[in-house]
């Protein structure tokens, strides 16, 4: 077993622990993969680019405008010259349930008047909608939403009247 395998402590660390590199470049590209129809769909690297993954590919989410932020950062380093945002969160929860569950949560919330506000569903994706009296409950609105299981991203276009 080789030093680099265990810890200061003399654990052993297994490989499903490790860390995972968190860049690398591009060897050798392909044609590109095939969709259902058969018909070749061309890849978006080619040979010798340097590509970024996940510290710990596989389990990272990115929510609500993440992607975008991070996408963002990184255009502005030194050496990047382009980057490919591919990052899609799925709902595991069904968007009526969502809707349930956010108009349920705005009716207990005792300094909103749920009545005022609508909530649209566009698969894990949330648009409220309606008038509050105060800037405090249109962040409590939005609060309860990004709150609620499955959903992605908020978009608060609540008024403020009052």
């Amino acid at each position: 077993m080789e030093a680099e395998e265990k810890a200061p402590a003399g654990i052993i660390i297994p490989d499903t622990a490790k860390e995972k590199p968190v860049e690398g470049e591009v060897l050798a590209v392909g044609p590109g993969a095939r969709d259902e129809t058969g018909r070749i769909i061309s890849l978006d690297v080619k040979t010798g680019d340097r590509v970024l993954f996940g510290k710990w590919a596989g389990t990272d989410v990115i929510i609500d405008g993440e992607g975008e932020r991070a996408e963002e950062a990184v255009q502005g380093l030194r050496g990047v010259r382009g980057v490919t945002n591919k990052i899609e969160v799925r709902p595991q929860v069904p968007p009526v349930e969502i809707k349930r569950r956010i108009e349920q949560a705005l009716r207990r919330a005792a300094e909103l008047d749920a009545s005022r506000l609508s909530i649209e569903t566009n698969g894990s994706e949330i648009i409220l909608r309606g008038t509050v009296r105060s800037w405090a409950e249109r962040e409590q609105a939005e609060r309860t939403a990004r709150s609620a299981p499955g959903v992605s991203k908020v978009d608060n276009r609540i008024r403020v009247e009052g």
